[in-house]
């Protein structure tokens, strides 16, 4: 099974450096422009993250695994518990 899919819920609900993983991945531009539109609006971190996941699952597999990288890096403790 795929990683992100399996742990969808619980990283969206448990990272904690929600801007650091957006910026990276806007940065990379691994997501569309209308999607970064979107999660820099999010009201909360938790829908950022959300928002993150959807405009994933709409791109190339080897967009994900760029995002499990940053995720990696960015919240270490949290993908080692998982």
């Amino acid at each position: 099974g795929d990683f992100l899919t399996e742990f969808k819920e619980q990283l969206i609900v448990r990272a904690t450096r929600v801007s650091d993983i957006a910026e990276a991945v806007i940065s990379q531009s691994l997501i569309h422009e209308a999607a970064v539109a979107q999660v820099q609006a999010a009201p909360t971190e938790q829908e950022a993250m959300r928002l993150l996941f959807e405009a994933l699952e709409r791109e190339p597999p080897l967009n994900r695994v760029s995002f499990h990288l940053i995720l990696r890096m960015t919240e270490p403790e949290l993908i080692q518990e998982l």
